[in-house]
């Protein structure tokens, strides 16, 4: 090792500082003595090169830029130049790294120390160096020839691809590239910014890391955007930090839309740092499109059109698959730059707002090619990376901001319909009743305000928090009369008193919770009205009548008035109808069990908006008017959905609405749904009794004895309310099988879920019905056995927090391996799966699977296929991926 080549360099050459930058900090941190292999592979820990001094970083970097493929019998292809000029450092430290892996076993430093002779000072700092950098080059290179597969950064796989090491400077493209000024930003005041928001999202604002973006030729690939900003120039960590983002805005941007943007045209400064305008990205977007569509005018089978929309797909394809690579801390450029954990999260989510809104653009304008289509199934893909850490980011800061954490559950942003929803969710500022803190005690199972725990100690509340007028009641023993005699009773108010009389058909109005000015929906009609509170009473027999009752009292109500403290005071006929759907799905009236009954019966569904109560279906134009409009100007909902579908609003803001006009356009009387509308529908919902949530929705299924399940009384009336409606049913899906919910802990039902409102899939009924017996579930599975028994760990077995665990299995005669994911309800040993049909289908259907017990049912592997099986059911589990 002392005979090493020595090299005589300029000793002004930034190579040449950065090697005895590097050796200056070594000496200062570490005497001789110390430098011991645990000290060497401390540091060689590729995890905290960001806490080296910038010269270790910028030395890896021009290390794996030169010799990416660190293999021990190979040089460089053009050799290595131990001489004066620029690379003659990097080369030197190469050749010494390369020459250690051939003669030492350990470190080079360690060999030294073992020499019999005096080794000098600078001798054993130069190994010293050399060990930790040729570590941390081994490692980097991994990084980037393994571990990265899709970022814009030049040595990834995909970028090796697109462009020849060779060429830094792209081709000139085959179409012009116009420079974009502020005449391409779209008026913020127009309504289609604000037709934009709902249906491309809203991009925040991204802190910008300073890379140079101007000054440099149009790239119409990420590789070759990020090669040239990178040639023949020393990058350090955060450098390769700023050019990702660079990459993933400004490049992905000019790339799509075929243009250049200066970097003027969306910079800002904040009051700590420059940023990118999500905003002033957003307006560009908007009107690309609303050119690309109205003005250009392009024929739709024009091949260059054609042609640039599978450009799009691939580029975005690349871009989805960098935004899952950065979720991944091994792979995070940002990670490797010193940037936090969670700092980086928030970064990534934020460029991902930009993605998204582009990938719906290109479904606007090229929705007719396939690969457009399969680009949108990847973005709206629940399962990857950046869809979770977009998600959880916006939860993230809705919490900070003081909404409920039950309002804002993963379950209920996953169920908006896509991040460009969840982007328009987090702009909104919560509602709070009276203090901003009121939901410090809510989880994500429930929120305290709507749990109602002591029904004897609750307090009707006003309408107007201001009001002052008394708590009257309406005569009790009139009440109880009529439901003796299967009567729905009305309650009419004279100015003095509550009066009952029979709610005839369609001549009342049914509310729920709290009263409201009736007569302002029914200004012909004797104000008779029908409410939970007045007409529900808490005797036994009565209120099982009322109950029984219910749902007949909403269908036969002339309206239902929705009176929501939440929808009363944020929605309105100023607001964009964007905003007044949104506050409707985050308030309490759609999370609550017992209301969904009275918004899937009535005939017309009114709203207690701050101007008035409002007929939601009409002004949305879901159902014919009945009132003429006229001449004059018209309302918001019109303006805004002249060039939107109100359906697709509806199905991602509030399902229910989305059903009924579903309804309504075939013309469907009656109003009985199937389970898999009402589990669909009941997503969310929460009760302060669990024994409630059957009897709550068996008056929208057929046939069903609403009374023979409220005669089942007692602790475990939950539980076995769900057997008998499932029993009544008979008929049930499938699915129900391998739905990931918690279970009965039944006999014979600890197949059956305990509940449909914590259920976080459908239960269709496209993919078979089973039979529900006494006796448990029957219907036709696919078994898969063990060739031994598995048992489900304990608790102390599985990481904090944890209700699952993984299997690895393995199936010899495919040749395949599985990873299986266990739901831990009980701990059981069980030896089969159960599936729904064949393993391949199962996985591309997204099913899961169910946990049995097989041999020791009585069974033995010698059973034919179609053999009847009794099998007791244990953990339900998926197999998400093939390994």
């Amino acid at each position: 090792m002392r005979a090493m080549a020595e090299v005589s360099v300029d000793e002004r050459h930034e190579y040449y500082l950065l090697y005895q930058g590097c050796i200056e900090h070594l000496k200062a941190q570490y005497s001789p003595s110390s430098l011991t292999c645990e000290v060497t592979e401390e540091l060689s820990d590729i995890r905290r090169l960001s806490n080296l001094p910038l010269p270790f970083g910028i030395l890896v970097n021009l290390l794996a830029d030169r010799y990416p493929r660190p293999d021990s019998s190979r040089i460089p292809s053009e050799g290595l130049s131990v001489t004066s000029n620029r690379s003659s450092v990097i080369d030197f430290i190469l050749a010494g790294a390369l020459a250690a892996a051939k003669t030492v076993p350990c470190h080079i430093t360690c060999a030294l120390k073992d020499l019999e002779e005096v080794v000098p000072e600078s001798d054993l700092y130069q190994a010293f160096f050399l060990d930790v950098i040729s570590f941390l080059w081994r490692c980097e290179c991994y990084r980037r020839t393994s571990v990265t597969e899709w970022s814009p950064m030049p040595w990834s796989r995909a970028s090796l691809q697109e462009l020849s090491a060779s060429r830094p400077i792209p081709e000139l493209p085959q179409y012009e590239t116009p420079i974009l000024g502020q005449d391409d930003l779209t008026d913020e005041d127009k309504p289609i910014v604000r037709i934009g928001q709902f249906l491309l999202g809203c991009p925040g604002d991204i802190p910008w890391f300073e890379a140079q973006h101007d000054g440099y030729p149009f790239c119409s690939a990420l590789s070759s955007y990020t090669k040239i900003r990178q040639h023949g120039f020393m990058h350090s960590l955060h450098d390769d930090a700023a050019l990702w983002v660079s990459a993933m805005t400004f490049g992905l941007l000019e790339a799509f839309m075929r243009a250049r943007i200066p970097e003027e045209l969306l910079l800002d400064d904040d009051d700590t740092r420059s940023i990118l305008s999500g905003t002033r990205i957003l307006r560009f977007i908007i009107h690309w499109t609303d050119h690309m569509i109205n003005q250009l005018h392009c024929p739709e089978e024009d091949p260059r059109h054609l042609e640039h929309g599978r450009e799009v797909a691939r580029l975005l394809h690349r871009a989805l698959g960098a935004l899952d690579e950065e979720i991944w801390q091994n792979a995070s450029i940002f990670c490797r730059a010193g940037v936090p954990p969670s700092e980086a999260t928030d970064m990534v989510c934020a460029v991902a707002l930009t993605v998204a809104p582009l990938c719906v653009a290109a479904l606007l304008v090229w929705y007719m090619l396939p690969e457009i289509g399969h680009l949108i199934k990847e973005l709206n893909d629940t399962t990857r990376n950046f869809y979770a850490a977009v998600l959880g980011s916006s939860e993230q800061r809705m919490r900070r901001a003081g909404w409920c954490p039950n309002f804002i559950s993963h379950g209920f942003m996953s169920a908006l319909g896509g991040i460009t929803i969840a982007s328009n969710v987090v702009r909104l500022p919560p509602y709070f009743r009276k203090d901003p803190d009121e939901h410090r005690n809510c989880v994500e199972s429930a929120c305290v305000l709507y749990t109602i725990t002591d029904t004897e100690a609750y307090v009707p509340q006003h309408v107007d928090p201001s009001c002052r007028c008394d708590h009257i009641m309406p005569p009790f023993d009139d009440v109880v009369r009529l439901l003796s005699e299967w009567v729905v009773p009305a309650v009419v108010y004279d100015g003095t008193r509550l009066h009952v009389r029979p709610a005839d058909d369609n001549t009342y109005v049914a509310m729920s919770h709290i009263a409201a000015l009736v007569r302002q929906i029914m200004p012909d009609s004797d104000g008779a009205f029908w409410m939970d509170s007045l007409c529900v009473p808490d005797m036994k027999d009565s209120r099982q009548r009322a109950i029984k009752l219910m749902a007949n009292t909403y269908r036969d109500a002339a309206k239902v008035l929705v009176v929501d403290a939440c929808i009363r005071s944020q929605c309105s006929l100023a607001k964009s109808w964007e905003e007044n759907l949104l506050r409707i799905a985050t308030s309490g009236w759609v999370r609550r069990v017992w209301t969904l009954q009275e918004g899937m019966l009535a005939r017309e569904l009114y709203f207690e908006f701050a101007d008035a109560p409002l007929d939601v279906e009409e002004e949305l134009g879901l159902k014919s008017s009945t009132r003429a409009r006229g001449n004059g100007p018209s309302t918001p909902a019109h303006d805004s959905f002249q060039s939107l579908s109100t359906r697709q609003m509806c199905r991602s803001h509030v399902p229910l609405l989305a059903q009924r006009a579903h309804d309504l356009a075939r013309s469907e009387s009656g109003h009985t749904y199937t389970l898999e509308n009402v589990v669909r529908l009941l997503k969310l919902r929460t009760t302060s009794k669990a024994e409630d949530e059957i009897i709550a929705i068996s008056g929208l299924l057929p046939s069903l004895d609403v009374g023979r399940l409220l005669a089942i009384t007692g602790p475990d009336a939950a539980a076995l309310r769900m057997k008998d409606f499932l029993l009544q049913l008979r008929g049930v899906p499938r699915l129900l099988v391998v739905l990931r919910s918690p279970r009965l802990d039944l006999p014979g039902f600890r197949w059956a879920p305990s509940s449909f409102a914590q259920a976080t899939e459908g239960v269709s009924s496209r993919y078979g019905v089973a039979v529900c017996t006494e006796d448990g579930l029957v219907g036709r599975f696919l078994l898969a056995a063990f060739e031994q028994p598995v048992v489900a760990t304990t608790e102390n077995d599985r990481p904090p927090g944890y209700n699952f665990y993984y299997i690895r299995l393995t199936h010899p005669a495919s040749d395949s391996t599985y990873v299986l994911t266990v739901y831990v309800d009980t701990v059981i040993p069980f030896d089969a799966l159960l599936f729904l049909s064949d393993l391949s289908s199962n996985i591309a259907a997204g099913w899961g699977c169910a946990a049995v017990r097989w041999t020791r049912a009585g069974h033995t592997p010698a059973e034919k296929e179609g053999t009847p099986l009794k099998l007791p059911f244990a953990p339900n589990a998926t197999i998400p991926l093939i390994v």
